[in-house]
């Protein structure tokens, strides 16, 4: 589900929105930044991928982080192992000015929570490093990805989600910058379903559902822009 200033769902899982097919499309460039999850090839970043190819849309992953195969489609990221969101945002200007980004995929807190801290300061933390990628370019459209349901830790997991809900809807009051989007990863996310034994990164299953909010995300909001679906 895609919440917005206003908390409007998105497309439903598995549907898109025809678009327009007149026009030529854009190749959007996108960052993906957070933890292991946004790092391992084995999450949601391929499945996604191959989503928006399905789809038409013109798009290029960037970042000064690849996957192991250096054969591996669009492999480019910004995702790193057991960071948290104050130790991204001391980087995260220097990767965005070297990558230009048109859109942010932020997906970070887990680490956070499971280090002890709360989500309120882990909520401000994700405010400084959304805060910094807009000094860096006002115009970028950053997409914060809400928690799915963490092992041991889902009452910490919904206060962080609903203070992320409030501070999307905080930066959209703001006309300085391009509107920021809050994705709800935790849609249909059952822990005992879609989380490894590790009780904290998802198996393909939960992947797959992470990938579709982020492909739903994506298309409801700048899919105009750069996709040109079959059926459209």
């Amino acid at each position: 589900m895609l919440l917005g200033a206003c908390g409007s769902a998105g497309p439903a899982a598995g549907a898109t929105t025809p678009l327009p097919s007149s026009g030529p499309r854009e190749q959007l460039t996108i960052m993906a930044v957070g933890d292991s999850i946004t790092a391992g090839a084995e999450y949601y970043r391929p499945i996604l991928i191959d989503l928006l190819a399905q789809e038409r849309c013109r798009v290029d992953f960037v970042g000064s982080m690849m996957d192991g195969d250096a054969n591996a489609r669009d492999p480019e990221h910004e995702g790193h192992a057991g960071y948290r969101a104050d130790e991204l945002a001391g980087e995260l200007v220097q990767w965005a000015v070297a990558a230009e980004p048109d859109a942010v995929l932020l997906f970070v807190g887990i680490n956070d929570l499971l280090q002890g801290q709360t989500p309120t300061t882990t909520a401000l933390d994700i405010e400084t490093l959304v805060s910094r990628l807009h000094s860096a370019d006002p115009r970028v459209r950053i997409f914060i990805g809400l928690l799915a349901p963490l092992a041991e830790h889902e009452t910490e997991v919904a206060e962080l989600n609903r203070s992320l809900v409030d501070l999307v809807d905080q930066l959209n009051r703001s006309t300085r910058t391009a509107t920021v989007v809050a994705v709800d990863l935790s849609e249909g996310f059952e822990p005992g379903v879609h989380l490894s034994s590790d009780g904290v990164h998802p198996n393909p299953e939960g992947s797959a559902l992470m990938a579709r909010a982020w492909f739903d995300a994506y298309f409801k909001t700048l899919g105009d822009r750069s996709c040109d679906p079959l059926d459209s």
